[in-house]
């Protein structure tokens, strides 16, 4: 024959409150044996059954006491210690990570970032109108030198001097903040 216990103690093994055995019969997760008694093995196997899993861990996480065993179980293991260390850490770096990409975010959209791919070509253009402004720039002060001062220079002369400093300037390392040298 079945053992039989009451409503109270069946709660107390499950460490669970009277009211929620109440509910778990009212709803038919457990049954009742002539009306009032409970079976706890077959309780305990509807319990398990008709329960949802996420319900249970929500209504676990406030209570301190955990469910008593039944007479005859075996003691359980204990848990190994728990290191919060490890979840803080994580949870800093992602804020951390999230409030980076917030601040690049924000710098895009009030225009203190740029897409470097997007800048190439206009920076290729500049360089080239700056290039072609200089070497311009010899054509008119070589005209100019002549009718001014009635000099005759020789424009190869000045491109090739224009060329050179081109070619100093195309050296420069950004990141030294000096000029590369030729080997």
């Amino acid at each position: 024959m079945a053992e039989r216990i009451s409503r109270a103690e069946y709660a107390k093994r499950r460490g669970v409150s009277r009211s929620a055995v109440t509910k778990a019969v009212r709803s038919g997760r457990i049954t009742l044996i002539d009306g009032q008694w409970i079976d706890p093995v077959a309780a305990d196997a509807q319990w398990a059954h008709h329960t949802d899993p996420t319900q249970s861990l929500r209504a676990s996480r406030g209570r301190a006491a955990a469910p008593a065993a039944p007479p005859n179980a075996a003691p359980a293991p204990s848990p190994a210690p728990f290191d919060s260390r490890g979840l803080l850490e994580a949870k800093r770096r992602r804020e951390d990570a999230q409030a980076a990409i917030a601040e690049l975010e924000l710098a895009e959209k009030t225009g203190r970032l740029v897409d470097v791919e997007q800048l190439r070509p206009m920076y290729a253009d500049m360089v080239s109108a700056f290039k072609t402004a200089l070497l311009a720039r010899d054509d008119k002060l070589r005209d100019e030198l002549h009718q001014v001062y009635g000099i005759e220079v020789d424009l190869a002369l000045l491109n090739r001097h224009t060329t050179d400093a081109l070619h100093e300037l195309s050296r420069y390392d950004p990141t030294s903040k000096s000029f590369t040298h030729d080997a």
